[in-house]
């Protein structure tokens, strides 16, 4: 069998804290590096997600961090970010980012072509 190429993938969660999302977030991003694939995670530079994914140097951070759902700056700078690293799939992890990610993507794809876009909701 023929092993897959390598994918670009991003992952946005903009929480402050550590609770299970982020954690989710830690395990899914380590185990898709460890499969060879190209991760990339944004997040606070101030939060807890990004303190402990700096111990993981195979995991590229970004300072992506929506202040809310309508952010255009956040949503501007994902767009630059999705293009200059060729991200395939985009994930995102928290409320306000869904809508900020969505509209990165739409716009992509508005330009002929955009990555494949998940959202995870996290909850009790």
């Amino acid at each position: 069998p023929h092993a897959p190429s390598p994918m670009p993938v991003l992952h946005l969660s903009s929480g402050k804290g550590f609770g299970g999302g982020e954690r989710h977030v830690l395990e899914l991003a380590r185990a898709l590096a460890a499969r060879g694939h190209v991760v990339h995670v944004g997040a606070r530079p101030d939060g807890a997600l990004w303190a402990r994914l700096k111990e993981f140097p195979e995991i590229r951070l970004h300072p992506v961090a929506p202040r809310n759902a309508v952010d255009v700056f956040a949503a501007r700078k994902l767009i630059r970010l999705i293009r200059s690293e060729k991200i395939e799939v985009v994930h995102a992890h928290y409320a306000r980012d869904y809508p900020v990610v969505a509209g990165a993507v739409r716009r992509l794809r508005m330009g002929g072509d955009g990555p494949a876009f998940f959202l995870t909701r996290h909850h009790y």
